[in-house]
């Protein structure tokens, strides 16, 4: 040991010292890092995964401790991002009634918005938000993908493509959903429906993607009254029935 320097304390001395314990540990892994602890009546024990629910600590409750959830609803590519985009956040937070308040005024002291989710209702919440998130980054992957059978790379592909993406978020910022839709799907465009079905025909996995997509903005589409339900029958007639490999 370098002399003058103290040895840092275990996780489990570290959080049997402490009032209030968060675990930042993978989903995966909470259950067993909390079972490690030798937690005591009174403490707050915290986890900040989306899917999880407070009640993954066990041992903690069965001690006398209390038990949260504080999930930020941002995505942390790595800390310094994270960080610069927590501020205007949502943060997703399942409490007691007597934590609720804390934690609360926590997230707004993190200049971000808190939520509060309920045990049986904290998958579906992140599984939302994995499907706006980490759909993104997938749909972007697919979309450059295609450009690649177009000679372009993917670096370039992404360049050219995120003023697109920006924009459609700038849309949903102002105008909301359905207002900020756009496209063939809104304007009824069966014909052009139609040909990206079929131009995709070699690439099943890219086509059920666009089929999938589609078919909710249908939906959007006939909510904002832009189509009819004739034109909605027949772009769900395109989708559901593509055409044969190379047609």
């Amino acid at each position: 040991m370098i002399p003058g320097c103290v040895a840092a304390p275990s996780s489990d001395a570290a959080a049997h010292a402490a009032d209030i314990v968060f675990l930042t540990v993978p989903d995966d892994a909470i259950a067993t890092v909390q079972g490690g602890i030798d937690w005591k009546s009174g403490q707050l024990a915290i986890h900040c995964s989306g899917a999880l629910p407070a009640a993954i600590f066990e041992r903690a409750l069965g001690s006398g401790a209390r038990a949260a959830g504080f999930h930020p609803l941002q995505t942390f590519a790595d800390s310094a991002t994270g960080l610069a985009n927590l501020p205007r956040s949502t943060i997703g937070i399942e409490a007691d009634d007597e934590t609720w308040p804390f934690l609360a005024e926590l997230a707004r002291d993190l200049s971000a918005t808190p939520v509060r989710i309920s045990p049986e209702n904290r998958a579906v919440y992140h599984a939302a938000s994995a499907i706006l998130s980490n759909g993104t980054v997938g749909l972007m992957a697919v979309a450059a993908q295609l450009w690649a059978g177009l000679g372009i790379e993917r670096p370039e592909a992404v360049r050219a493509l995120l003023p697109l993406l920006q924009g459609t978020v700038r849309n949903i910022e102002a105008l909301g959903i359905p207002l900020a839709l756009t496209g063939p799907v809104l304007r009824g465009d069966v014909g052009t429906v139609q040909r990206h079905v079929a131009a995709l025909a070699d690439v099943p996995e890219e086509q059920a993607v666009y089929r999938t997509v589609s078919h909710r903005l249908i939906e959007l589409a006939l909510e904002r009254g832009t189509i009819d339900d004739d034109q909605a029958q027949a772009l769900r007639s395109i989708l559901n029935d593509p055409p044969s490999h190379g047609g």
